[in-house]
């Protein structure tokens, strides 16, 4: 495997902080070595408007300013419109793949961790493996996933905040999520957060976490002062 692929997953990821909308499906991307292009493919179970091209259209952006790599010249956008009860066509590498009852185990699955070299930078192996382990524990009313991570203590904290009541259902995803918390720190413990934080309260009031690994769409403007922006995963 290309070692671009676990740093555009990562990117991909990244860029779809505060892009996930509740009629999202699913997120992938490719690259065409040959091209030199990459490719990401957005599913939605509604008709495409305006509003969901331009949020598309955004990350595809971030991802091309994120790598800044002389080998990407291109990123070419693909809008499938898959009804809940449609097969998803799996291709490329997947970034995002919301709850669905009948998805648990009937999708790719790659750890993309195995791929960074052990310098890499820690917070991107910890990125990759929540990544992965919220693939299908993503409902419409998790607003965030945020992590930290304590290296001299060897603790990886997990926050997960929703809006509104927390039903059974995102009880047990949010836990099922944190189980990979810790796939490339065997060694380290998990603490697990799982919280009430009703939009459009400010994140910030109930929690201070270094990373956000997942974040829905909400508009800002209706966010109090001081309010959490979904923080990029590489510093600048």
């Amino acid at each position: 495997m290309s070692l671009i692929v676990p740093r555009l997953v990562t990117s991909a990821a990244n860029a779809l902080l505060g892009h996930v909308t509740p009629c999202l499906r699913a997120c992938m991307i490719d690259f065409d070595e040959r091209e030199k292009t990459i490719h990401s493919y957005f599913i939605y179970d509604q008709q495409i408007d305006d509003f969901l091209f331009d949020l598309a259209s955004c990350v595809s952006t971030e991802i091309i300013a994120d790598l800044e790599c002389a080998e990407i010249q291109l990123c070419e956008d693909h809008f499938i419109h898959l009804s809940h009860f449609e097969k998803i066509p799996f291709r490329g590498h997947l970034v995002y793949l919301r709850y669905e009852p009948n998805l648990e185990g009937h999708y790719p699955n790659v750890r993309y961790t195995q791929f960074l070299e052990e310098t890499s930078y820690f917070y991107a192996f910890l990125f990759l493996d929540m990544q992965n382990a919220l693939l299908t524990k993503v409902t419409p009313a998790l607003r965030e996933a945020l992590v930290t991570i304590q290296l001299q203590e060897k603790i990886i904290d997990l926050h997960f905040l929703y809006d509104g009541p927390i039903s059974e259902l995102d009880y047990h995803l949010a836990t099922l999520a944190a189980q990979g918390g810790n796939a490339s720190f065997p060694d380290f413990s998990v603490r697990t957060f799982i919280e009430r934080c009703d939009f459009p309260q400010k994140i910030s009031s109930i929690v201070k976490a270094e990373r956000v690994v997942y974040a829905r769409y909400e508009d800002m403007s209706l966010l109090t002062d001081n309010s959490v922006v979904p923080s990029r995963l590489y510093p600048k």
